[in-house]
């Protein structure tokens, strides 16, 4: 369905048009957050997230850019959030299992392990250096959008994706990092 008409009936309140939005939006939004949060309950609460701030936001939405980049934008603001009230809550505690594990270099991994490995390296990048693997290489977005969506110049995305590939090519072995050169 394209965007305008989605909108509209979104705009209208059309319970079938927000299971459209899901439908068509939900998977790869999710896969985004994964990317960007620290594990699967925090994603699947920002997606929730986001969706409930669509719906707020949706009479602001002018249609300068796509349906999935207005929604990607409030993804990222909502994780923004999650990661400053845990850094909150955390301040003095240790930092949970799944962010202080390391890569395993086994030569024996599997599919699920894989993908593991790859999620713990990408939780152990900062925040922006995850943002702009995530919107350059699972968005495909080119680097002036990625500047754009991010509001920083185009040789700060270019110098971001130089450093988190350089940390990727650290955390996980050459055969399993999608971002290696």
């Amino acid at each position: 369905m394209e965007d305008h008409l989605l909108i509209r009936q979104l705009r209208d309140g059309d319970p079938s048009a927000w299971e459209s939005l899901v439908e068509s939006m939900g998977d790869r939004l999710y896969r985004a957050a994964c990317l960007l949060c620290r594990n699967d309950r925090d994603a699947e609460d920002a997606v929730q997230e986001s969706y409930l701030r669509l719906a707020k936001t949706l009479p602001r939405f002018r249609g300068d850019s796509s349906l999935y980049t207005w929604l990607y934008g409030i993804l990222l603001n909502v994780v923004r959030q999650q990661r400053r009230q845990w850094r909150q809550i955390f301040l003095t505690e240790s930092p949970p299992e799944c962010m202080t594990r390391g890569a395993d270099a086994g030569a024996t991994l599997d599919g699920e392990t894989a993908s593991e490995t790859l999620l713990t390296a990408m939780r152990k990048l900062t925040e922006e250096h995850r943002a702009v693997l995530t919107l350059r290489y699972c968005e495909q977005l080119p680097i002036a959008d990625i500047a754009a969506r991010l509001r920083v110049s185009p040789g700060t995305v270019k110098s971001r994706l130089f450093y988190a590939r350089q940390q990727m090519s650290v955390l996980v072995p050459g055969s399993l990092n999608p971002f290696a050169s």
